[in-house]
């Protein structure tokens, strides 16, 4: 007699399978190749709650939704969501054998089988939304990180195209802080553009950092500007950061022509910001009695003085809750 056990059958290593445990989803090395995952790395994730399937949509650029994949290596990548803890059926799972499931591809999904139920008709799924909690920003934004290095939001990476970039030709204008991008297919620019879509692309180079306005930023919190479009080329105008410093005693060396925005310090705290030329506003005779001991400006252009007056003031205030001591008496430069 011939005596025949029946198991349960178990996914086979080389299958591609989708592992779900307490909110957190692992795409397996076979599904990660099979689904081309570095080149769609976001993922919208759906839900049948009726036939307990999950459904996923990967693309090549963030969308409303979406989940951003990390983690990728030999082994797997993954996504975690705290809205599939609310999903009874899904927490099932951790107290079931088996965690890991076999992906096939179903029209436009991916779909996992959390429960096996027959005969389901993949075109009268009503698929639900679980979306991702993280605010997909649609901005073009640079942020000024540590040693002067430049990174590119998502959304810019998107629009420009970044990824089939390999390298960047770069104008400095010093005269009115701005930083223009020319973006190349090929290496002959400037500079190379670093990073990958998953840890983000940017740039990097000692006479951008080396800037004063640049390592001025670096110690401020409004370090993001905006990337707008300049024919074929990008440009970021960048905030103006009070680069030049004088002390009090010493204030008579500022140039007469100078012009721009100013803060006085007191020991460490900004007691007043304005605008107008440098020299004749400290010359007030009002401010005679104020006590400050260190003048720190930047030279800007007529018509934007009253701007980064207003920036740097808002500034102060959702920093501190408050404006500066002098500001709060007297108010403004007119």
């Amino acid at each position: 007699m011939a005596i025949i056990k029946i198991t349960k059958k178990r996914p086979n290593v080389t299958d591609n399978l989708i592992k779900v445990t307490k909110g957190r989803i692992s795409f397996l090395t076979n599904f990660v190749k099979a689904a081309e995952l570095k080149k769609y790395p976001y993922v919208r994730v759906y839900v049948d709650s009726v036939n307990e399937r999950m459904g996923f949509k990967f693309s090549r650029t963030e969308e409303d939704g979406a989940y951003k994949i990390s983690g990728f290596s030999n082994s797997s990548c993954q996504i975690s969501s705290v809205q599939l803890l609310k999903i009874d059926w899904v927490l099932n799972v951790d107290n079931s054998d088996s965690n890991q499931f076999l992906a096939t591809k179903e029209n436009n999904y991916w779909v996992i089988a959390l429960n096996e139920k027959n005969n389901i008709d993949f075109d009268k799924i009503d698929w639900k939304l679980v979306p991702s909690l993280n605010k997909k920003t649609d901005k073009h934004i640079l942020t000024v990180r540590n040693e002067g290095r430049l990174n590119f939001s998502q959304a810019f990476v998107n629009v420009a195209l970044i990824e089939e970039m390999k390298s960047v030709d770069v104008e400095i204008n010093t005269e009115i802080r701005s930083i223009t991008f020319e973006f190349n297919k090929d290496e002959s620019g400037a500079l190379k553009i670093l990073g990958n879509r998953e840890q983000g692309y940017h740039i990097q180079n000692s006479q951008i950092s080396n800037l004063p306005w640049i390592e001025n930023i670096q110690r401020t919190n409004e370090n993001k500007f905006l990337i707008e479009k300049a024919s074929s080329k990008w440009v970021v105008n960048f905030a103006p950061t009070f680069e030049s410093k004088v002390s009090r005693k010493d204030f008579s060396t500022i140039p007469s022509s100078a012009s721009g925005i100013y803060r006085y310090i007191s020991k460490g705290e900004i007691i007043y910001i304005g605008k107008g030329n440098i020299r004749k506003r400290y010359s007030v005779k009002s401010r005679i009695h104020w006590e400050f001991d260190t003048i720190e400006y930047s030279e800007v252009q007529k018509e934007k003085q009253h701007y980064w007056e207003n920036f740097w003031i808002n500034s102060f205030k959702n920093s501190y809750g408050k404006l500066p001591r002098e500001n709060k008496i007297h108010g403004f430069d007119k």
